[in-house]
């Protein structure tokens, strides 16, 4: 994935940058997202799945999983925290907490 691909870091930014240019950034609330641990994964993914994905994880440079799939050093922890962030959303408004949800995250998915 080149500089020009859409999924990169400068997504995220042009999306905060939106929210504030318009205004709504203000009016959201903002929640750290938890790592979602390995057996919240497998509720989505088989175990075989998780597994192959943790031990591709590159310690350094980068890693093809397939043609549109990318790893480098960060990426198994941003996937982690991106998941982390849906289950949190999706627990807010299960319990009432908040009528609707949006997860600005990396890797997108």
């Amino acid at each position: 994935m080149g500089s020009h691909h859409p999924e990169c870091p400068d997504r995220l930014c042009a999306i905060q940058d939106r929210l504030i240019a318009s205004g709504l950034d203000i009016c959201l609330a903002h929640h750290d997202a938890p790592l979602a641990g390995v057996e919240a994964l497998e509720r989505a993914h088989s175990a075989a799945h998780v597994r192959q994905v943790f031990d591709q994880a590159p310690a350094s440079g980068i890693v093809h999983l397939d043609p549109d799939t990318a790893m480098c050093p960060g990426t198994l922890r941003a996937a982690l925290r991106a998941a982390g962030a849906g289950i949190h959303a999706t627990d807010l408004v299960l319990s009432g907490q908040a009528s609707n949800a949006f997860c600005a995250v990396r890797p997108p998915g």
